[in-house]
């Protein structure tokens, strides 16, 4: 029953794997990346204030596409994490698929995790990258660290565990505090399941549409996702 909370995200995501969108993606990075070389100095084709114009133009879709997920990610988990709890119809068949879930996240957490590390140690990827080209594509300005070492203690796990409950979720909805935001859909869904299903079915409602509209929104991003990758490729190789 699960599956049913996921009936408007499974056709837009395997909408884009069928459109074959990496492969837009992977052709936009290695054009991305040969207009970069031509741009940088390496070269010296353009001229350094050319090039800073035009790839401050190119970098606009990447920008965009980074905007535009920033916008829609939060009422999109939101609604999808009480859509698929109540999608569950019980406590007894949430507790079920709820064990199941739990043992699926661990799993590939572990793997994704063990991966990274592999590729991390092994590969060093960034490690041959100018991280003041990064800075500047994307406008940061390097600053002094001042940040004191942190020394942890089995005293602050109770402080950490009541702090993910947020004491005011539109706050956290605000400063986009993701943790928070989940423990607050997690309680919200697991409340609807427990009250008549004619009070939770206008909120429900309500959910499904926002989660329509926003799957919508990701499908529009989408489409930025090849033009954003050739012109944060060519903005930060004309750099390097």
């Amino acid at each position: 029953m699960g599956i049913k909370s996921f009936e408007y995200t499974v056709p837009q995501l395997t909408y884009l794997i069928k459109s074959k969108l990496w492969a837009q993606v992977l052709v936009g990075l290695f054009l991305g990346l040969l207009f970069g070389l031509f741009l940088g100095p390496e070269f010296d084709i353009v001229e350094k204030e050319t090039t800073d114009v035009i790839t401050e133009w190119l970098s606009i879709p990447a920008h965009l596409f980074l905007k535009i997920i920033q916008m829609i990610i939060v009422p999109l988990i939101f609604a999808s994490i009480i859509r698929g709890l109540t999608s569950a119809g019980s406590m007894e068949q949430l507790q079920k698929l709820g064990l199941g879930a739990a043992l699926y996240f661990i799993a590939t957490t572990a793997i994704a995790l063990s991966i990274g590390i592999l590729v991390v140690t092994t590969i060093e990827p960034g490690n041959l990258i100018d991280s003041s080209a990064i800075r500047e594509s994307f406008g940061i300005e390097e600053a002094e660290s001042t940040v004191e070492p942190y020394d942890f203690s089995l005293s602050d796990i109770p402080k950490s565990i009541v702090g993910i409950v947020p004491s005011n979720p539109l706050a956290s909805f605000m400063s986009g505090e993701m943790l928070s935001i989940i423990v607050f859909a997690l309680i919200v869904g697991v409340s609807m399941i427990m009250i008549p299903t004619k009070s939770s079915k206008p909120i429900l409602d309500l959910l499904e549409s926002i989660q329509k509209i926003t799957m919508k929104v990701v499908s529009w991003a989408m489409r930025l996702a090849p033009f954003a990758a050739f012109g944060l490729m060519a903005d930060i190789t004309a750099k390097l």
